[in-house]
């Protein structure tokens, strides 16, 4: 159908389902895992000093700044996941349900959601490891990146090629 035809939900459906609106995804999925690497990064320095790996550490006249900076840049990425979802699930009815990746999405903005009120809860009793492995369940979220089979076809056929020849080049090398 022409785009003239399509009802206003339909258009939403094509946008949300498109290579366009997916590498938006991604490039936000690669800013989450960057933002996480140098949180994490910076909470090992300040472990390292206190252990006595690193010689240095961050002055901590500057180390609230970046707590608080690490706080909003996680609270802002929760929020743009989780209202990803929640758009996609409302646009897309139906076909949301039929993709697996979109469960782990769902399982991963909930878990960051009630992260984030646990956070800021000071009645419920978390223990701070199970915040530890609710954060590492965001990096299940990259997991689609694996799923760009539209946008990334080259690349899958180029491994498929390779897969296939692993016996041709095994014996190739034993030569």
């Amino acid at each position: 159908a022409t785009t003239e035809t399509l009802t206003l939900l339909e258009r939403w459906q094509r946008r949300l389902l498109s290579w366009k609106y997916e590498m938006l995804i991604a490039c936000a999925l690669g800013l989450n895992v960057v933002w996480m690497a140098i949180e994490l990064q910076m909470a090992g320095g300040r472990i390292g000093y206190d252990v006595q790996v690193y010689a240095q550490q961050i002055s901590e006249d500057v180390w609230p700044a970046w707590e608080s900076a690490f706080l909003v840049g996680n609270l802002v990425f929760t929020s743009f996941f989780f209202f990803d979802v929640l758009l996609r699930m409302c646009v897309l009815k139906l076909i949301f349900w039929k993709a697996w990746m979109n469960y782990v999405d769902l399982a991963v903005a909930l878990l960051t959601v009630m992260e984030a009120f646990a956070f800021f809860s000071s009645e419920l009793p978390v223990d701070p490891i199970l915040l530890r492995i609710i954060r590492m369940g965001k990096l299940a979220r990259a997991t689609r990146l694996v799923t760009l089979n539209s946008v990334l076809s080259s690349l899958e056929l180029l491994i498929k090629y390779l897969a296939a020849s692993t016996h041709m080049l095994f014996c190739s090398f034993c030569l």
